[in-house]
């Protein structure tokens, strides 16, 4: 599990990571058949996905940065 600082907590905490579709994605439905076409022909993803992150403790929802997230080691 990836740790990271949380400023609800003020401290590093686990955080949970997640893929969800991005909030503008939504369109009309001619622009959906164009761009699931378009996906199918260009093997990419049908939906526009970022990257979400949460803290176990106080599930926050954090902005990922580079800066912020630490490694777990291994021992």
């Amino acid at each position: 599990m990836v740790k990271a600082y949380c400023p609800v907590c003020q401290k590093i905490t686990p955080h949970k990571s997640i893929m969800r579709r991005s909030p503008s994605d939504h369109c009309s439905r001619l622009q959906v058949i164009q761009s699931f076409i378009s996906s199918l022909m260009q093997g990419n993803h049908y939906y526009k996905l970022e990257r979400q992150c949460f803290c176990r403790v106080c599930n926050h929802q954090n902005i990922p940065s580079a800066l912020s997230f630490t490694e777990p080691r291994i021992s």
